[in-house]
């Protein structure tokens, strides 16, 4: 692998890692949901391109999708007073499964544009369809061209080598600016607090919940 995969790969790897700073340094509380949601976020974006929708469009639902297991573990931890490092490990481990089951598979690839067939073999049904009566999607796809192509879905399709590059760069650089504003906020002085002193954000009158 060249020098340039190993640097986009490490850019892309760092979004992960500020969750997971976040979570051990801010916040004070091991959380291992990262692991699972991350991926989860990756499965449902690609999910969602197979299905003909815009990468954009795709990016947000595949946050908001990861967002949501966090939430699930936040519960399980405040709510039923599982300790939040067990209460992660049991989400990742529950999302390993789900990510397999998104995805129609072990791993799918980004995709740049598709075709009907294409989209036919990602959604054509499985023995666990069959299982929970679901049917399958191109079911209702079977009167396309075989050759219609799609828009291009991916924002990587004109932008090779270091353009690449540049724009994970930018994407990961907007995130870290974000993260930092957010911290600053009352709320995110708030949860800086909370991982400092717990009894004395709990002394202020703060839900910590």
């Amino acid at each position: 692998m060249d020098l340039v995969g190993i640097l986009e790969q490490g850019l892309i790897a760092s979004l992960v890692a500020m969750g997971v700073f976040i979570s051990f340094r801010v916040i004070d509380l091991p959380d291992l949901t990262p692991d699972g949601s991350y991926v989860l976020g990756g499965a449902v974006t690609v999910a969602f391109m197979y299905a003909g929708l815009p990468w954009i469009l795709c990016m947000i639902l595949g946050g908001l999708m990861a967002g949501f297991f966090g939430i699930i573990t936040a519960l399980i931890h405040n709510k039923l007073k599982v300790n939040s490092l067990l209460a992660s490990i049991l989400v990742m481990t529950m999302l390993y499964s789900i990510n397999i089951r998104v995805m129609n598979g072990p791993n799918v690839s980004v995709p740049k544009e598709i075709t009907a067939q294409q989209e036919a073999q990602y959604t054509e049904k499985t023995k666990l369809d069959d299982i929970l009566g679901m049917s399958s999607l191109n079911e209702s796809q079977s009167n396309l061209p075989i050759n219609d192509t799609k828009k291009t879905l991916s924002p990587f399709r004109e932008n090779s080598g270091y353009n690449s590059t540049i724009l994970i760069a930018s994407i990961v650089f907007v995130s870290a600016l974000l993260t930092i504003i957010f911290l600053r906020t009352e709320l995110g002085i708030a949860l800086r607090g909370y991982g400092g002193n717990k009894a004395g954000i709990k002394n202020l009158g703060m839900n910590t919940e």
